[in-house]
């Protein structure tokens, strides 16, 4: 269904529902479920590989998340994008920031959706979603959206919300980090992102639906590019796609057919340590170990993702050369921002064959 047709007091009532849930050890998804800040990958290098100047996609459909990927397709000259997100309250979230970016500046955008570094690690997060974002952003947000948000914002528990399980706080949401990895972060990209919504030069359309229902719910459609960002890192949790011959299957049968002829899914992406399972499997010298007490550590990570991962049974059961329709990228790693500089993410493609 589009995004925008859900129930507003429906929404309002999952909120204060998940924001009171126990934050687990890892990462929960459903119709109502957690909030992601912001983007959690190397959003820019990864479009970039599909990107390349001469190289023009007019539509694409991308994981919905916080607009991320959607943003970067539309900065790079993407006309037409669709989006996918089983999670509502993302799909509000994203609603909030696109809003926002279309009607304030780049500081305000920076004080409201970035938090403050502590370093080594640690993040602040009270000064985000201001009061006076509401104010400046509701009345021009209009519908269902604004509805909801206002609701948020008059319940007198906004501040508790932050804090909660509402929204998902253990990954890098400070500007020095985000800057890097997406253009939005950028005061170029967010005043031409700015100009492009405001203009209505690129059209965006926002779904809620899970990735093994994309092929019906965009059935008749056709892309230069389906982009999945890390959703599969979680396959085993998805019913339909949990081993990689069905997702293989899927890739083959369902969603090869939506693509233009010259078309490629964006199908996995990986973290620093799926990204040195690969190596591994692909003979690599290259090693991110450093002779501590960690070492044994991550050595244990790799091993573990190399029988587990998504990425890495694809290298195992596909192969990544030649005739195989998958191929491997490894680009700059968000790790980086912590030091961890021989690090790499892998991005995982899939081009029909």
């Amino acid at each position: 269904m589009l995004a925008h047709e859900f129930d507003v007091d429906k929404a309002v009532y999952e909120t204060f529902k998940v924001a009171e849930s126990k934050k687990g050890l890892e990462d929960t998804f459903g119709t109502y479920a957690p909030i992601y800040l912001g983007p959690t990958g190397n959003t820019k290098d990864t479009i970039g590989l599909y990107t390349p100047k001469g190289h023009n996609i007019e539509s694409a459909l991308v994981v919905g998340a916080q607009g991320s990927f959607a943003h970067e397709l539309a900065l790079n000259g993407v006309k037409k994008i669709d989006c996918f997100d089983k999670n509502i309250l993302q799909y509000l979230y994203y609603a909030l920031i696109e809003a926002a970016i279309c009607n304030i500046d780049f500081d305000e955008f920076l004080h409201n959706f970035t938090s403050k570094r502590i370093p080594p690690r640690g993040q602040l997060f009270e000064h985000i979603l201001s009061d006076y974002l509401f104010f400046d952003v509701l009345d021009e947000m209009g519908g269902q959206e604004a509805e909801y948000w206002s609701k948020i914002y008059k319940s007198n528990k906004k501040h508790e919300l932050i804090a909660s399980n509402l929204f998902r706080t253990d990954y890098p949401f400070y500007w020095e980090s985000l800057k890097q990895f997406s253009s939005v972060y950028n005061i170029n990209g967010y005043e031409k992102l700015q100009y492009l919504l405001r203009t209505h030069k690129v059209d965006i359309t926002y779904h809620i639906c899970d990735i093994d229902e994309i092929h019906r719910e965009f059935a008749g459609k056709k892309y230069g590019l389906i982009a999945f960002d890390n959703i599969l890192q979680y396959y085993k949790k998805i019913p339909a796609l949990d081993n990689v011959g069905a997702i293989n299957r899927y890739a083959k049968e369902k969603w090869s057919q939506m693509l233009t002829a010259d078309g490629k899914i964006q199908i996995g992406y990986g973290f620093e340590i799926v990204a040195d399972a690969a190596r591994e499997l692909l003979g690599s010298d290259e090693k991110n170990y450093i002779p501590d007490v960690n070492a044994l550590i991550m050595k244990f990570g790799v091993d573990k993702e190399k029988k587990e991962s998504f990425i890495s049974n694809v290298i195992k059961k596909y192969g990544v050369k030649d005739d195989s329709p998958y191929s491997i990228d490894f680009i700059r790693a968000v790790e980086e921002i912590d030091g961890n500089m021989q690090s790499k993410n892998v991005v995982l493609t899939y081009t029909p064959r």
